[in-house]
């Protein structure tokens, strides 16, 4: 049972801070974005779907998908930049109501017809160009929505948000498409309106800092900022390694599934790593307490080396299940204690474009990872290609293992 926090007041006796729980402001917030989250895991498959049941071509599947990515990335660095200067709650629904308005597009050119790919691939842009505006308010939301004593457990929350997302989307998608080509758009769609609807009511400190309009450096002082911080340069390049290292080896993983086995059982393997995440939320605050955070990000990351190489164990769907579970249950431990390094360690006239800078290193893992899978199943059997991965994820590990700053790395203050 979720207890108050007393709080001490200078000019009188201790006051108590109600639980998280009873945070309507967050609690909107949280259901709002969970919400568009399912939405978004949605329209992540129902894209592929209905561009492979529309022309049966997967490179046109792919190439909404690097329109999608692409623009996000091209467009994080600047998003982070605006939400360092102008009123973060306007960008957050303005993203919002794009998002809402690309899906609507395709609803109504579903129920009218076939959309055009031209049209589709409009929207992958429309897509990423929201998925970017909105990430850095909505990382920012927590800090004005949340006291700092419930930081922790309300960024735990949000994790388990991801992984349910992560979780019920896809099945979702799947399910809703064999009942009709319009039903994942619009269910998703619902999402967005919740979503934009939460985002639009709930109300938080959308200002940036004072003087943030003198800040240098421009949309990649975010990028210096995690340079020039030894604890957040390391933290943050040990955590992209790893999630490159986890994409090449969950796409060998699935190629060698897709060979021996249904599109179901490649599906059931690959929840493991949201049914982890959404067990790893619950250990978050453990984790914290048990270790400071140099220790915890080399644990965690050290012990994906061994369990990534056993995705090269032909051993079927449950035991990738299984591996994926365990590999994804630190995950939202290491997510949580990045945003706490960023929230704490730079100040808010910069934090905008410092937790893009943080999205843009995470979000090349994928793409990246995906393009050395494909070169290493060019030339070596999948098992051969999983090692490999796994031998080169220890270099980055080594060195920072030898960091005696990171290994002695502690939580900073309030």
């Amino acid at each position: 049972m979720t207890t108050e926090t007393p709080l001490s007041d200078p000019d009188g006796p201790a006051v108590a801070l109600p639980p998280l729980r009873r945070n309507l402001k967050f609690q909107a917030y949280w259901a709002g974005a969970t919400a568009g989250a399912v939405g978004m895991g949605i329209s992540n498959l129902a894209f592929p779907l209905l561009i492979l049941a529309m022309t049966g071509s997967p490179g046109q599947a792919a190439v909404f998908s690097a329109l999608q990515v692409g623009t996000q990335m091209a467009l994080g660095m600047p998003s982070g930049a605006l939400a360092d200067r102008f009123n973060r709650r306007t960008l957050l629904i303005t993203a919002e109501a794009l998002r809402f308005g690309m899906i609507a597009t395709v609803a109504v050119a579903l129920s009218l017809g076939t959309p055009t790919m031209a049209h589709l691939f409009a929207v992958a842009v429309g897509l990423g160009a929201a998925q970017a505006l909105g990430a850095p308010s909505r990382a920012l939301v927590l800090r004005s929505i949340v006291p700092k004593e419930h930081l922790t457990q309300a960024l735990s929350q949000d994790e388990a948000r991801v992984s349910v997302a992560g979780l019920l989307g896809p099945l979702l998608a799947g399910a809703l498409f064999a009942v009709a080509r319009t039903a994942p758009f619009v269910v998703a769609l619902m999402g967005f309106l919740v979503s934009l609807c939460t985002a639009s009511a709930v109300r938080f400190d959308d200002r940036p800092a004072a003087g943030t309009g003198k800040s240098r450096g421009g949309a990649f002082l975010g990028l210096r900022v995690l340079w020039q911080n030894r604890t957040l340069r390391a933290v943050t390049a040990v955590a992209a390694a790893v999630n490159l290292a986890g994409a090449a080896t969950i796409l060998i993983t699935v190629v060698t599934l897709q060979q021996h086995h249904s599109s179901t059982a490649v599906g059931f393997a690959l929840a493991g790593e949201a049914v982890g995440g959404i067990i790893g939320a619950t250990l978050i605050s453990r984790l914290h307490n048990l270790m400071q955070p140099g220790k915890l990000l080399l644990t965690a990351c050290w012990l994906c080396v061994p369990l990534l190489a056993g995705l090269a164990v032909p051993a079927g769907p449950v035991w990738v299940f299984a591996l994926l579970l365990a590999v994804a249950t630190g995950m939202p431990a290491l997510m949580v204690m990045i945003d706490i390094l960023v929230f704490r360690a730079v100040p808010d006239e910069v934090r905008g474009r410092v937790i893009a800078g943080t999205f843009m290193a995470f979000s090349v893992g994928t793409p990246l990872g995906s393009l050395i899978a494909g070169l290493l199943l060019d030339a070596f059997s999948p098992q051969t290609a999983v090692l490999i991965v796994c031998a080169l994820l220890t270099a980055p590990l080594l060195v920072a293992s030898a960091q005696r700053g990171l290994r002695e790395a502690v939580w900073p203050a309030e």
